[in-house]
């Protein structure tokens, strides 16, 4: 009861465990579960191939339990999860016992009942081992397993290639979408990397020199035109905040810019005709994906020469949750080839559609996943294949003889391209695709090379076994009537009760402070609320606050109230702080873009602020009050910084924050306005500084109401966590100056930070809660200057650094922080603070 729906049964398992019970139910249940996909068994291949299977350079047991930055990144706890699950399931069948596939709903049964943090004793209830040996046993059975089949890929000739882009373990790429250019000079690709998030890059083939042309996300299939000038590509747009389209758009390499073609057409993965008049996509439709063209018309536009798609044309729209994908134009430009996948089967099939008959046809279906069809200069036509257990390229060589396997690689590839066959040189075939390693796709060249009859690549004894899924149970599946619901209104009632009660607080030499904290929201997220409420024993006064959001009309509503406490001063023998009382509510609205967004947003605040003064054995003495004062005010803030899977901060772009309040005072109305702006500079890999500016102004200032004045406010020593001050209309953050607050009328901050990484570390002990992420320092050095009263300026420089390591607690990200900060004016409050700080981010509900 104490947590509510917070902390379901077995929602403190580690993701791995949820994530990894979630696939192997998948892949029991459905004949195309990721434990079934040829994917799974690659990534593993290539660590054992590559000697670092089990090791800190691939993914080892403690690693499985955070989120590391190395491929397979994300899928980490998915894919290892399952291994886990499905090898504690596997085991109990080997034992010879019938319920080995019920095996993880009595795991799952039983530790509901148990303490959550001892993932070890319901596994051995159950199978009388714990994760540590389960985990060393499928290891060893994994290898075993992995070299052989190892052993039969090099039965046969390897194919050589030759990596373009070059992935390691401090750089993982994801190479994802190939094109040349008819004159052979360019290589196009889209890639993400640890580095740095998903772009459209673009390689010269004559100096071998990458280059990044701009920020591009999904969308894989591209071609240039004829004149190879312009690059035909699609990439994914956000345009709201619950609203995206993938557009076709193109690249003018000569002017080097790039504009849309379409708005909102959700077409993707271009293809051109070899005349270069017609572009043919893919267009998705409710719960469907279809085959469709549209003229390339060239235009005159400002002087220079763009493209523009004419009237777009579906070919074929297949039934319900079906769907084609990437087309491609035959050497003629007759035909276009795809690939086909159907409902409820796990496979894909090749088709043809006949552009001048209007009819689609099979070309090769066999049960298997045949994807990525391309289409070499002489117009033979090649796909890839899982056939052996192994992606590789397959030539089809008509409907009377198997396709021939071309290609043999010990991982996998996908998504190929054929260079234009050079004068004299049609018999050697250049092909440019994405191979995989440990560390992820790399754009890769390979020649193919004529072999004779006899030396034919033979795909049978190339053939691997299937991996150790569990067997498909259609059996297990519940069998329920057909079944009419009536359509009801939606009501958010029964999901809004709280979502859990969670405990806060914090401990230092000068006392103790605790709390409780409850929120909820309901199914659809229009409603969302957050309620905290905390007890000081350093000023013996609590603490309250309240906020509820709606989202029912389009904009973010918000209604807000709180009574919180600030500490402003500390002596020997006395505490000041500063009792704010207020309610307000405001209007927001995100206009949202794929990497940025614009936020403005409207608020109305009534409040009042008392001063009170302690002593260590006293009751709080009110020392002074303001009024009941309401103000309004309106800010606009944009946003467009980048981060990567490796970066510790921001590491490009901007935020910018404007805003202005207006304060009904009862004698003089007052003015207040702020502004912070900072912007994220590479000085190397992941190495970033960061000048920032922040500036507060009032028209009037005001002795009754301190908030109306422009501040800058220290941290509060008697807060642990996130016990820095943040900068908005309130105040302005100040550092080295702890335990601080001045008032005045104009207050400016000019400063420089500076972050690092030091060292790498992505792991933790074993199966416990606490996974380190990223070791890094920080400096800063800024100088506010304070005018008040007739008075000023004053300076305040101070100047600092840290270590900090980022890392998550029970999946709750936390930076243990220690600082060294030195304030400079000594006559107003500045002196060396030497404090250790945990930057908490809140629970997600």
């Amino acid at each position: 009861p104490l947590f509510l729906d917070l902390f379901l049964p077995n929602v403190l398992w580690p993701p791995w465990m949820l994530e990894g019970l979630a696939v192997y139910m998948e892949t029991q249940f459905t004949s195309g579960g990721r434990g079934r996909s040829t994917e799974y068994e690659m990534v593993l291949r290539s660590a054992v191939a590559e000697k670092v299977f089990n090791t800190p350079a691939f993914v080892t047991l403690d690693q499985v339990n955070g989120d590391i930055p190395y491929y397979p990144i994300g899928d980490t706890r998915y894919q290892f999860g399952y291994h886990l699950m499905n090898s504690v399931s596997q085991q109990v069948v080997e034992a010879g016992h019938s319920a080995g596939k019920e095996t993880l709903g009595l795991l799952s049964f039983q530790s509901a009942s148990q303490v959550p943090f001892f993932l070890n004793t319901s596994l051995h209830n159950l199978v009388k081992k714990d994760w540590f040996l389960i985990w060393s046993e499928w290891v060893a059975q994994t290898r075993t397993r992995i070299e052989k089949d190892l052993e039969k890929i090099r039965s046969q000739p390897g194919t050589p290639m030759k990596l373009l882009t070059e992935s390691s373990r401090t750089r993982s790429n994801d190479v994802a979408g190939v094109a040349v250019s008819r004159d052979g000079r360019w290589l196009a690709y889209t890639m993400t990397s640890s580095d740095q998030r998903s772009g459209l890059y673009l390689l010269d083939l004559q100096t071998q020199r990458h280059r990044r042309l701009s920020d591009k996300l999904l969308g894989v299939g591209m071609q240039f035109t004829p004149d190879s000038q312009v690059l035909i590509y699609s990439e994914f747009n956000d345009l709201d905040q619950y609203v995206g389209f993938s557009d076709l758009k193109a690249y003018d390499l000569l002017g080097d810019f790039s504009y849309s073609l379409s708005d909102r057409l959700r077409a993707r993965d271009p293809d051109l005709s070899p005349d270069g008049k017609w572009v043919v996509f893919t267009k998705a439709e409710l719960s469907r994906v279809g085959l469709a063209r549209a003229p390339l018309i060239r235009h005159k536009k400002h002087g220079q020469y763009e493209y523009g798609l004419g009237k777009a044309e579906v070919l074929v729209m297949p039934p319900f949750y079906e769907r084609i994908t990437h087309p491609k134009f035959s050497l003629d430009g007759k035909k276009i080839f795809y690939a086909f996948h159907p409902a409820g089967k796990s496979e894909e099939s090749i088709f043809e559609f006949d552009l001048e008959t209007r009819q689609e046809n099979v070309v090769f279906r066999d049960g298997h996943y045949n994807r990525y069809p391309v289409v070499d200069a002489q117009g033979q036509l090649y796909f890839v294949s899982n056939k052996t257990g192994v992606d590789n390229l397959y030539r089809y060589r008509g409907k009377l003889q198997s396709p021939e396997m071309v290609t043999n690689v010990m991982t996998g590839v996908r998504l190929p391209c054929f260079a234009a066959a050079p004068s004299g040189a049609e018999s050697v075939k250049t092909v440019y695709l994405s191979s995989f390693s440990t560390a992820g796709w790399d754009l890769t060249e390979m020649e193919l090379k004529p072999h004779p009859r006899t030396t034919e690549l033979n795909s049978a004894a190339a053939k691997i076994a299937p991996p150790p899924a569990p067997p498909l149970s259609q059996d297990s599946v519940p069998k329920t009537p057909n079944r009419v619901y009536q359509a009801e209104d939606y009501s958010s009632y029964p999901s809004l009760i709280p979502r859990g009660i969670i405990p806060v607080g914090s401990i230092d030499s000068r006392g103790i402070a605790i709390g409780v904290q409850t929120a909820g929201f309901d199914s659809l997220d229009l409603h969302r609320y957050t309620l905290g409420a905390s007890y000081s024993t350093q000023i013996q006064s609590g603490n309250f606050y309240g906020l509820y959001s709606n989202r029912t009309l389009g904009p973010d509503l918000t209604l807000s109230a709180s009574d919180l406490a600030s500490v402003t001063g500390v002596s020997a023998t006395t505490t000041d702080f500063n009792r704010t009382t207020s309610v307000s509510g405001g209007i927001s609205y995100p206009i949202v873009q794929t990497y940025s967004e614009w936020l403005p947003s409207l608020n109305f605040n009534l409040g009042r602020t008392q001063a009170y003064q302690v002593g260590h054995s006293s009751k709080p003495v009110l020392t002074g009050s303001s009024p009941l004062v309401a103000s309004a005010d309106a800010g606009l803030s944009f946003s467009n910084q980048e981060v990567s899977h490796l970066a510790v901060t921001s590491e490009g772009g901007r935020y910018s924050q404007v805003a202005a309040r207006y304060y009904f005072l009862p004698d003089t109305p007052v003015w207040k306005f702020f502004m912070h702006d900072i912007e994220y500079i590479r000085l190397g890999r992941h190495t970033i500084l960061a000048p920032s500016i922040a500036a507060e102004w009032t028209t009037t200032q005001s002795s009754m109401f301190p908030w109306a004045n422009a501040l800058l406010q220290g941290r509060s020593t008697s807060v642990v966590a996130n016990s820095l001050s943040g900068d908005g209309l309130n105040y302005l953050g100040l550092r080295g100056y702890p335990n601080t607050t001045y008032f005045g009328s104009f207050v400016v901050r000019p400063a420089l930070d500076f972050k690092i990484p030091l060292a790498r570390i992505f792991g933790g002990f074993g199966l416990t809660r606490l996974f380190f992420s990223n070791l890094y320092a920080i400096g800063f050095a800024e100088s506010p200057w304070i005018w008040g009263w007739g008075g000023g300026p004053v300076v305040m420089p101070a100047a600092g650094s840290g270590l900090r390591l980022s890392s998550a607690v029970f999946y709750i990200p936390v930076t243990f922080g220690v600082e060294y900060h030195y304030g400079f004016n000594r006559a107003l409050g500045g002196r060396p603070d030497l404090f250790v700080n945990l930057l908490v981010s809140g629970l997600s509900f």
